[in-house]
């Protein structure tokens, strides 16, 4: 018989398994099981799992009409989590970036607007870095697309390497990342900044060698609970930092100093050269 109309209608459970030292025996133990109803959940011609009927208080043989009835609620079952398992793969393709599985540029927007709302209620610190990776369009002149996409990867590896599990990290662009830092202040993102830059310094692209990037900082409580004032100090510093040398975090508190920054210090396309 095929797993897919594997039917498994067991009358008395404990003589069947009465000699089993295994995990069935234990399990038999907890739960008491009398009699059992096993229906395979079948979708694309593949066992997705099972429904499974217990009787606890006494034994007995399912009947055929009991049977044809779970068959009938395990089919529905079946389309239902088929059509869930799509969803969720859906979703994920939906807020991914294809190349490094990072949260993509439109997830990050979303999730901006909803910490900076959160961080507006309860008064909550929040924080945001902007990272570009120096020199990609050289590592793309000299190695190919191949070279850098190896080290756009190589970067995201090393940033889900400093952050929380609630931190949100995303490819923001090309040559850009964004990270999102939910109850974190300007003056510890700084900190955090810092050891980014460490990390890439001793990350090795296996042609073009160390890694190097610009990196802006911006936060509260330096900038007010807004999405937009957040997200445009932090890219207005990055550009800072790639103007002022590269390989340098560059902090929000730069701006009192430089003022307003209407048009970037350096254009995307003079910052690759």
């Amino acid at each position: 018989m095929k797993r897919t109309d594997a039917t498994l209608n067991i009358t008395d459970i404990e003589e069947k398994y009465k000699n089993d030292s295994g995990p069935m025996k234990s399990i038999l133990e907890t739960i008491k099981i009398k009699s059992f109803l096993g229906v395979p959940l079948v979708a694309a011609g593949q066992v997705i799992g099972s429904l499974c009927i217990h009787q606890c208080e006494r034994k007995r043989r399912f009947t055929k009409s009991e049977v044809e009835f779970a068959k009938r609620v395990a089919s529905e079952a079946s389309v239902a989590v088929l059509n869930a398992d799509l969803f969720a793969k859906v979703e994920h393709q939906a807020q991914r970036d294809s190349l490094t599985e990072l949260y993509n540029h439109a997830y990050f927007q979303t999730a901006l607007h909803h910490e900076a709302e959160r961080a507006k209620r309860t008064g909550a610190n929040l924080s945001v870095i902007m990272i570009d990776l120096d020199y990609l369009k050289q590592i793309n002149d000299k190695f190919g697309h191949k070279g850098g996409d190896e080290a756009i990867t190589l970067v995201s590896g090393k940033l889900l390497q400093c952050l929380r599990q609630m931190d949100i990290v995303a490819r923001y662009g090309g040559d850009e990342f964004a990270i999102l830092l939910p109850e974190t202040s300007l003056e510890i993102a700084e900190t955090i900044a810092q050891r980014i830059l460490e990390i890439l310094n001793k990350s090795i692209h296996s042609q073009w060698g160390p890694l190097s990037a610009s990196i802006g900082v911006s936060g509260t409580p330096h900038e007010e609970r807004n999405k937009d004032a957040l997200l445009k100090a932090a890219d207005d510093v990055m550009y800072v930092s790639k103007r002022e040398g590269r390989n340098r975090v560059t902090s929000s508190t730069k701006l009192d100093e430089l003022g307003p920054i209407d048009k970037k210090p350096i254009s995307r396309g003079e910052a690759q050269q």
